[in-house]
């Protein structure tokens, strides 16, 4: 016997949400920044990305923790340098943008401390470690020294990397990233 194929109506759903009850369907960028989403965003991104989670932790003391690619640290005395005219909204929301944030062991981030990302990811891949899963975009997944402590940079990989995390979250179809960068 045949057996007729069930599956999920998502698009009925998802029409009926947008054109009869008005309420948007897309997630945008903006919905990726909200500070109550950041969490689930990074899960999400790294589930899309890497087709697994990112975190399978022996010890609870290991739970991941949101780090900052370029840390906080830095990113004051940059803005206190380049843009000292910014408000501190400004600045704590430059520095806590969706695009800065990556999921790391809590042992390692203690470990990071405040190193610059160039220098950090640098050794990173001369070590042989997969860094593409963390950074998620060109070029800097290939030369990390592209990862340089100005403002324009920072902004640059944040807004190029909060694109690829849009894309990923958007994607339903996605593939693993190739980490052959």
């Amino acid at each position: 016997r045949a057996v007729k194929e069930r599956s999920f109506p998502l698009v009925a759903i998802r029409k009926v949400f947008s054109d009869e009850l008005k309420r948007p369907v897309d997630v945008t960028l903006k919905d990726l920044n909200t500070k109550s989403r950041r969490s689930i965003v990074l899960n999400l991104t790294y589930v899309v990305a890497n087709s697994s989670s990112p975190f399978k932790v022996a010890s609870k003391s290991n739970k991941p923790d949101a780090d900052h690619i370029y840390p906080r640290k830095l990113l004051k005395s940059i803005i206190a340098r380049e843009a000292p005219h910014m408000s501190e909204k400004e600045i704590a929301d430059e520095i806590n943008h969706i695009g800065n944030y990556r999921l790391i062991g809590a042992t390692e981030n203690r470990k990071r401390k405040d190193t610059a990302p160039d220098v950090y990811f640098g050794k990173m891949k001369a070590g042989g470690y997969d860094i593409v899963r963390h950074l998620l975009v060109e070029p800097y997944c290939s030369d990390p020294s592209k990862l340089i402590s100005t403002l324009d940079a920072y902004r640059a990989f944040r807004d190029a990397r909060s694109a690829k995390m849009l894309e990923l979250v958007r994607d339903r179809k996605s593939t693993r990233l190739n980490s052959s960068h």
